[in-house]
């Protein structure tokens, strides 16, 4: 018997969805002219970068069944959100020069990543809210 309310199945699937998307966008598929472009404001690279994301997310939120609209709006909005967080994150380690050999960027990067995580709950939640 299925006891979970069909809204908490389509926030556990996005969720999923966007996980994955995460991994592949930032670390499988991220070249590294991405990697070392995308804290330049308005370089091509985070463009790219941050676009894949949103267009990742536009394809999380259609596999989970959201409407073409909402998709589009959130996508573009994690998208916009995505390249302003990496692009922080890279201007923090830059100025303070910190390397994968230091502490602070280990740190940097697991603030990064876990703001984006928490990006997409807001977007799962959004997306449920309003569909």
């Amino acid at each position: 018997m299925n006891t979970m309310p069909q809204s908490a199945e389509t926030v556990l699937a996005l969720l999923t969805y966007l996980l994955v998307k995460h991994v592949l966008f930032d670390f499988v598929f991220q070249s590294s002219w991405q990697v070392e472009n995308k804290g330049r404001y308005g370089h091509p690279a985070g463009f790219v970068h941050a676009g894949l994301h949103g267009l990742g997310t536009f394809a999380a939120l259609l596999l989970a069944h959201m409407p073409l609209e909402i998709s589009a709006m959130l996508g573009l909005g994690e998208g916009v959100f995505h390249y302003h967080a990496d692009w922080a994150k890279d201007q923090i380690t830059r100025r303070f020069a910190w390397t994968p050999k230091d502490q602070a960027f280990w740190t940097a990067l697991g603030i990064d990543q876990t703001v984006h995580h928490a990006s997409y709950l807001a977007v799962a939640a959004i997306a449920v809210m309003i569909a």
